[in-house]
């Protein structure tokens, strides 16, 4: 996920380390979108705040069973590769607790770059810089580069400094190998919209199968599609369906279904009650 350094609200903050927390713990992190590296600025004024808000979410989000074959002897390799790293909540047995490495460096011990974690743990990337331009182009490298898989890329930017830099931002999109990106939300929405083609960036093949060939959805028969985009508002009126703690998923996912199976206009009102509700 890549934050680029700008002027934020305190509201904005909160609610970008909410969905940041939230791409961490959705299904224990046993997803192969689920974040695992967070890639600030190091001169950015307000990134001690932003991670300080996402500590505090993570402090407050119960541990959940870690269901999933090996997951706990992994988190403890990791653990032990990484020394420094912060545990945010209980580790109740057959848990894995939320977990956070600060301050690595893009010269770092390299096995979070190179392995995935699928627990829940998230390590945090600093480059050296201070200004959105040359954040934006030197994180670009960094992630094409340095990590390994070319399934979905988050990117999370402010409308100020969209505004003031459209013509980087714009490059950055274009030159993210990623089969999948999302402006402002965790990039599972772009699987979920299910007419985006989900996939890798094309260019793997099998002596080499990285995050795979092909893609799915693509409900709109795009011949060899290179990536999506969605864009999504900095920060939503509502409470984002994605995001941890939504009080009324229930309601909207059967809303959704309703909608799927019968087309029942009247699931239309609920679907929208509910998202208001959340």
């Amino acid at each position: 996920m890549l934050m680029v350094p700008g002027e934020w609200t305190e509201s904005e903050l909160a609610y970008q380390a909410r969905q940041v927390a939230s791409a961490l713990v959705h299904n224990a992190s046993f997803n192969c979108i689920g974040a695992q590296i967070l890639v600030t600025a190091a001169e950015w004024p307000q990134r001690q705040a932003f991670l300080n808000a996402l500590k505090a979410q993570l402090q407050g989000i119960p541990s959940r069973p870690a269901y999933y074959p090996g997951a706990i002897a992994r988190y403890e390799s990791f653990l032990a590769d990484y020394p420094q790293a912060t545990i945010l909540s209980p580790a109740g047995e057959g848990t894995i607790p939320w977990t956070l490495i600060e301050g690595l460096t893009p010269t770092a011990n390299p096995r979070i770059f190179r392995e995935e974690v699928f627990c829940g743990l998230l390590a945090e990337v600093q480059l050296p810089v201070n200004d959105a331009p040359t954040y934006l182009a030197t994180a670009v490298t960094f992630v094409n580069e340095r990590l390994w898989g070319t399934l979905g890329c988050s990117l999370i930017i402010d409308p100020r400094t969209e505004a003031s830099h459209a013509e980087a931002l714009e490059r950055a999109i274009a030159q993210l190998r990623y089969g999948s990106i999302a402006i402002n939300a965790w990039v599972s929405l772009a699987y979920g919209l299910g007419c985006t083609p989900w996939g890798a960036f094309p260019g793997h093949r099998p002596a080499a199968i990285g995050s795979g060939v092909g893609v799915v959805h693509n409900s709109f028969l795009f011949d060899y599609p290179e990536k999506a985009v969605v864009r999504v508002p900095f920060q939503l009126p509502v409470t984002p369906p994605w995001f941890y703690g939504h009080r009324t998923l229930p309601q909207l996912a059967q809303a959704v279904m309703d909608i799927y199976a019968g087309g029942n206009p009247l699931a239309w009102l609920s679907l929208l009650t509910a998202a208001l509700r959340g």
